[in-house]
């Protein structure tokens, strides 16, 4: 009798052993997916960050080119005014 108890208790141990072992074979599963999912939302929200920082430049860039534009057009408009003037100034003086 006792060794059928012996062999029991041995049993349940094992059981147990069996059940603790796979308990923690899920929770490492289960933290390994989650770890996945959090790299991933790491670096969709660095992306997200680097796209928006990405379209402001993009957006200054085009406002320095067009200032830049602006200014050389006036620049070019301003001479050719002077020439109209120095053209009309020679025609006028025959």
């Amino acid at each position: 009798m006792a060794a059928s108890f012996q062999s029991s208790i041995t049993s349940l141990y094992r059981i147990k052993q069996e059940a603790i072992k796979n308990a923690l074979t899920e929770q490492h599963k289960r933290l390994r997916t989650q770890a996945a999912v959090e790299r991933e939302e790491a670096v969709a929200a660095a992306l997200r960050v680097a796209k928006e920082k990405s379209a402001a430049n993009a957006a200054c860039q085009v406002e320095a080119t067009r200032k830049e534009c602006h200014e050389i057009a006036v620049e070019n408009q301003a001479k050719q005014q002077k020439l109209h003037l120095a053209e009309i100034k020679r025609l006028n003086e025959r």
